[in-house]
């Protein structure tokens, strides 16, 4: 398995989350590293939270792909189909696949500014 860019950040940020949870749990030790204890803290609630931006970041490109997939299925089911569809059916399935491409436009939109 190749490393992306993606999964080195992760290594990164997981070790870099080990050192602060290390440096936390061995300030509290000693009552005169309270302040180097709270720094840390705040830099484990920091790393934890750019890890978690980025992984969620993840799943919605995967929700992405699933969502243009799915879209694309139903195109190529409606085509394969032998006999004329009915209005109502079309309307319906019309209907599904805009919100579909809705959700996957939002998504877009949303990966594409951060």
């Amino acid at each position: 398995m190749t490393s992306t860019p993606r999964n080195r950040q992760l290594k990164i940020i997981d070790g870099a989350l080990l050192s602060a949870k290390l440096i936390k749990d061995a300030s509290e030790a000693d009552p005169r590293l309270g302040p180097l204890k709270v720094t840390a803290g705040l830099v484990v609630t920091i790393l934890e939270t750019i890890r978690d931006v980025k992984t969620n970041k993840e799943d919605w490109a995967t929700l992405g792909e699933h969502l243009s997939a799915q879209i694309e299925d139903i195109h190529d089911d409606l085509s394969r189909c032998p006999t004329p569809h009915s209005t109502e059916l079309l309307l319906v399935v019309n209907t599904y696949e805009q919100k579909l491409g809705n959700v996957l436009a939002k998504i877009r939109l949303t990966r594409s500014r951060g």
